[in-house]
């Protein structure tokens, strides 16, 4: 209905009206507010009544000239009337609920020991109770319960190893437990970095910044356990290593890539320095052919800059960066190596920490120093800490105009920042973690 071109708004119809319903032991039970309806799902929780019959008792109400219905109508859930005692109880899944299935019948095959040890230990997990080996060999398991002394619980499990396929077989196997420690705990004894790391290793690779807490947070919510904090940075470090492999064995294989470069790269510079005497890894220099190739399409500037490594080595990892056409980062080379670690590991079983440390500083200020002067000035200061036959010896190696400011003579282009360097520094960041 419209007035002069205008919508006419009309209150709409009110009807005095009380619901009502009846269950057993009470007829007339009304429905007036919020509280009377949670006493109606409550009610019908506690009759077990599949459907409740309201009645609606008109009192008196009035008209308006117009009436509007509203044609969108609410689904109620009856779990926000009830209480705490009377809701629906969800059950959450976890992925570790399968575990409990993954032993259960006699002749049920394994892919080897391992896998029948890693098995087991969800499987005792899951369940609530703890094993002990009486035998682990790689063709032969049993194992019985830990109660099997104190409460003479009968679990036990026999596994053989098939010489035709290679494969672990249960022999036998009594599962059923008669001891009263059955029961499924947030926390297992069994429950280590060995079963954690299967599970994360996933999100170990797809993420290899993650850290101990967030393994923490995740394996609860996805596996329902509580683990330590110790046991969760122990499960990456175990996962990184099935993944990248040991950063030992990285180091061992440095020989084997340096050939695989010089092959498939031509013109590639690949640098390998070890102790003579003991073989030990000192420092690697290389930069790709295709690199060093494409370098002469850029700005004759190189950004060098370093950060250091995250393995368990540690180290020092330097980067060449050049700049293309489109003002982005060019790498060029990068050198892993120790140079300020070096100069440290001269004071080794001669000095103190507090020494070494103040060497470091004095050796920094030196190589940032912008003019002779402050050079000399610096250099003075860095021998009387350091001593100079040492500190002598060691800047006699390395040539001045290559670390120190005051000496750089080439042209700068008008480029006085390194922040190209950071960037590279950044975009490495993953790797840095990584074996070297």
């Amino acid at each position: 209905m419209e007035r002069d071109g205008d919508p006419l708004c009309v209150p709409p119809l009110r009807i005095m009206a009380d619901p009502l319903y009846s269950v057993p032991g009470r007829e007339v039970c009304f429905l007036r507010n919020d509280r009377d309806f949670q006493m109606l799902f409550c009610s019908a929780r506690i009759h077990k009544l599949d459907c409740v019959e309201i009645s609606v008792l008109k009192i008196g109400g009035s008209c308006s000239r117009t009436c509007s219905v509203d044609s969108c109508s609410a689904v109620i859930d009856e779990d926000d009337y009830l209480g705490e005692a009377f809701r629906t109880e969800v059950h959450k899944t976890y992925l570790s609920d399968e575990w409990s299935s993954y032993i259960h019948h006699v002749g049920e095959k394994f892919h080897g020991a391992a896998e029948l040890r890693e098995k087991l230990r969800k499987y005792a997990i899951a369940v609530g109770f703890e094993f002990v080996f009486l035998r682990n060999d790689l063709d032969r398991i049993h194992a019985v319960c830990s109660n099997v002394g104190t409460e003479g619980c009968d679990w036990h499990l026999r596994a053989l190893s098939s010489s035709a396929y290679g494969c672990l077989y249960i022999t036998e196997l009594n599962n059923i437990h008669t001891c009263k420690g059955v029961v499924r705990t947030q926390k297992h004894k069994l429950l280590g970095s060995k079963v954690v790391k299967t599970c994360i290793a996933a999100d170990v690779s797809y993420n290899l910044s993650l850290k101990p807490r967030e393994i923490m947070s995740k394996f609860k919510s996805t596996y329902g356990f509580d683990i330590s904090y110790k046991v969760a940075l122990k499960a990456k470090h175990m996962a990184k290593e099935v993944i990248y492999g040991s950063d030992a064995d990285s180091f061992s294989k440095l020989s084997w890539y340096k050939e695989a470069v010089l092959q498939s790269n031509p013109g590639s510079s690949f640098v390998l320095e070890v102790d003579p005497s003991t073989n030990r890894f000192q420092r690697l220099f290389v930069a790709y052919g295709g690199c060093v190739e494409g370098f002469q399409f850029c700005l004759p500037v190189l950004y060098v800059d370093e950060t250091f490594g995250k393995s368990i080595y540690k180290g020092q990892i330097l980067s060449a960066t050049g700049r293309d056409g489109n003002l982005g980062f060019y790498p060029l080379a990068i050198l892993i190596g120790h140079l300020v670690a070096n100069l440290a590991g001269k004071y080794r079983g001669k000095g103190n920490s507090v020494l070494i440390e103040d060497v470091k500083q004095k050796f920094f200020k030196v190589s940032y120093s912008s003019t002779e002067k402050e050079y000399r000035f610096n250099l003075r200061l860095l021998r009387e800490v350091g001593g100079a036959e040492i500190i002598d010896h060691f800047l006699a190696e390395i040539p001045v105009e290559n670390w120190c400011r005051a000496f750089y003579t080439s042209c700068r282009y008008g480029i006085m920042a390194n922040g190209i360097a950071e960037s590279f520094n950044s975009w490495i960041a993953i790797e840095r973690l990584m074996p070297n």
